[in-house]
């Protein structure tokens, strides 16, 4: 399992639900809504809410394929730490807003409006993507 001290997150609703029914085998899908402070520059520090949003589609090079098919973002806290007293510090269960379950088939989608396919979602080639197999690579050594 991956671990990173940052959340993806995504402000579209056409991202999230295709993200929640990609290899979903079951009925519904479940999309979570958050409240987070408005954003406003590529890297946002906000010290009353304590958090970091990093905004891929500002820092990434058009060439890294991923966020600008996600539309995402990066968002975690101050002071990002293996060591805290408690979760809960880190806990974004407190910014949740609203949790939604859909139907989890074609017809939630309507016309002219389509779940993102995987291929988009997750490009093949991504220049990016290597670099950051080859980092990891080098600090799991």
């Amino acid at each position: 399992m991956e671990h990173t001290p940052l959340l993806d997150f995504t402000h579209s609703l056409r991202v999230a639900c295709s993200f929640a029914m990609i290899d979903n085998n079951t009925d519904k899908a479940y999309i979570s809504a958050f409240g987070l402070p408005y954003l406003t520059n590529r890297i946002s520090v906000n010290s009353e809410h304590d958090t970091i949003n990093v905004r891929l589609l500002s820092i990434c090079p058009p060439t890294a394929l991923r966020p600008y098919f996600q539309e995402g973002y990066l968002i975690g806290t101050d002071g990002i730490s293996n060591s805290y007293d408690t979760k809960g510090e880190l806990d974004f269960n407190n910014r949740l807003v609203a949790k939604f379950e859909i139907p989890n088939n074609p017809s939630f989608w309507g016309d002219g409006f389509h779940q993102i396919p995987r291929n988009s979602l997750y490009p093949q080639n991504d220049p990016i993507e290597d670099i950051c197999k080859q980092i990891k690579n080098i600090i799991n050594r």
